[in-house]
């Protein structure tokens, strides 16, 4: 079983570029924006082995999602 990797970018091709890069060695999920990114990561806690999270998005960036977690 491949380790689960999120993709955390609002620009499309970003998160396209590492997917391509990563689907071969890991089990990709993308996510456009911080508050999806949370959402994702209730879900699949366990499960995941990397976050890789834009720290510049809309709706909530990447400061908000790691203070977010932090607080947890």
């Amino acid at each position: 079983m491949k380790s689960k990797v999120l993709v955390v970018d609002d620009v499309m091709i970003n998160r396209g570029i590492l997917t391509e890069i990563l689907e071969d060695d890991y089990d990709v999920i993308e996510a456009d924006n911080g508050k999806t990114a949370l959402e994702i990561i209730d879900k699949n806690i366990q499960d995941l082995s990397v976050i890789l999270l834009d720290l510049m998005m809309p709706v909530m960036d990447g400061y908000q999602v790691l203070e977010n977690l932090r607080e947890r």
